[in-house]
């Protein structure tokens, strides 16, 4: 009878050692995740490149989008002046076409996306190619609106 119950014993905490190792307890799992690095913040310029009327026919078919919003471009301090002349003078009607494009060509999914990761980065590389330099390093959109017709 002695046996019976070591032996039952010994069988139990066996079972609750293996299961203890298999599955780790949440907070040694929390422990063990890899710190999460942020990438260094450069000094950015906000310099204000317009606000954008489009209508958009692809990103619903049958229907019209309109879209309106006003776009801001990061720029590393230092550029800002450069930039600044770019967009108010030397090519204004350049970089605004290509912000158009973009907002023209995205589809539903883009316009939708709460962040609008997609159009920020597509603007950014029209812009960027437009300079001929990766002058633009973020891009803001604020005010952003959509209306269905």
């Amino acid at each position: 009878m002695l046996k019976l119950i070591i032996v039952a014993v010994v069988s139990i905490l066996g079972s609750a050692g293996a299961t203890y190792f298999l599955v780790k307890p949440a907070a040694s799992a929390e422990t063990e995740a890899a710190p999460i690095e942020e990438e260094p913040e450069l000094d950015l310029v906000e310099v204000p490149i317009d606000t954008f009327n489009v209508s958009n026919r692809v990103a619903a078919p049958g229907a019209v989008i309109h879209i309106r919003f006003k776009l801001v471009a990061g720029i590393p301090k230092g550029q800002d002046i450069n930039f600044d002349e770019a967009i108010n003078k030397t090519m204004p009607a350049r970089i605004r076409e290509a912000v158009v494009g973009v907002a023209r060509s995205c589809g539903m999914e883009d316009i939708q996306d709460p962040e609008l990761n997609v159009v920020k980065r597509q603007i950014k590389e029209k812009i960027n190619k437009v300079m001929r330099q990766s002058m633009v390093t973020e891009i803001f959109v604020s005010d952003f609106r959509t209306m269905e017709q």
